[in-house]
């Protein structure tokens, strides 16, 4: 397949992930799920499921919260998978290539979110006014596309310009900084589990959370078996926290 046309399938591939939120927000954005997609147009399937596991990992923390917006995986998972599968690079390059490209089209959404949305939403108050509710729909699908298109023609174009530097850049890296890159590849998954756990662990759930640790620690279970077991110990729960609540509502007559 030519550069050119995997830069089409690659620009079309990240408009589906920044268009996820019509589709009522299915995760479909996530490096974990854009990984392989991303091997299959690179002809690297095996890579793409390696490569996209690895920097779902890094980036597993970065979620919108309020205003804050994090790094923009979507990006960041299909042009560091993409650049280091064309460049046969390892695991360690995509992560280091994946983190500031996501950086760096955070700050041009910023832009994006400051300069150009408003400009829709003010159009829309008018036409919210003028009771005209087609006018409000076309506002908010153009602001979405203005969120989406252009960010999805920069990734494809980014690819097809950026291979050869990519290319350059990476050959006259020295060994010690690419051996400094594979070891930060093993520490910043435990930062993105760490981002994550902040937002999730509180003092009902912390005590599950660290009988799971124990789990894989002392009896050597794998994740599957730790997931199935959390799954069986949830529906437990769920079912005798119903049965509390009918035996409340009993007592209530």
């Amino acid at each position: 397949m030519s550069l050119l046309m995997q830069s089409f399938l690659l620009g079309g591939l990240s408009c589906v992930g920044y268009l996820d939120s019509i589709f009522g927000t299915a995760m479909l954005r996530r490096p974990i799920v854009m990984g392989p997609l991303v091997g299959l147009i690179m002809g690297d399937l095996t890579n793409g499921i390696i490569i996209g596991s690895a920097i779902e990992l890094v980036l597993l923390g970065a979620f919108q919260i309020g205003a804050s917006n994090p790094p923009d995986v979507t990006s960041g998972g299909i042009l560091g998978t993409a650049f280091a599968i064309a460049s046969g690079q390892n695991v360690a390059t995509a992560v280091a290539l994946a983190v500031p490209i996501a950086t760096l089209v955070l700050v041009l959404q910023n832009a994006v979110y400051i300069f150009v949305l408003p400009i829709f939403c003010r159009r829309a108050d008018k036409h919210a006014l003028n009771a005209n509710i087609s006018g409000v729909v076309r506002m908010h699908i153009y602001s979405t596309l203005a969120c989406s298109v252009p960010f999805a023609i920069l990734v494809g174009f980014a690819f097809y310009v950026g291979t050869p530097v990519v290319n350059a850049i990476l050959e006259s890296i020295p060994k010690d900084i690419m051996t400094g890159m594979t070891i930060a590849t093993g520490i910043l998954p435990a930062l993105g589990f760490a981002m994550l756990a902040r937002m999730i662990i509180n003092k009902k759930v912390f005590p599950y959370f660290f009988f799971g640790f124990l789990l894989a620690a002392y009896l050597k279970l794998p994740l599957v078996g730790i997931a199935l077991f959390g799954l069986f110990l949830a529906i437990v729960l769920v079912n005798n926290e119903a049965k509390k609540q009918e035996v409340i509502d009993d007592n209530e007559f």
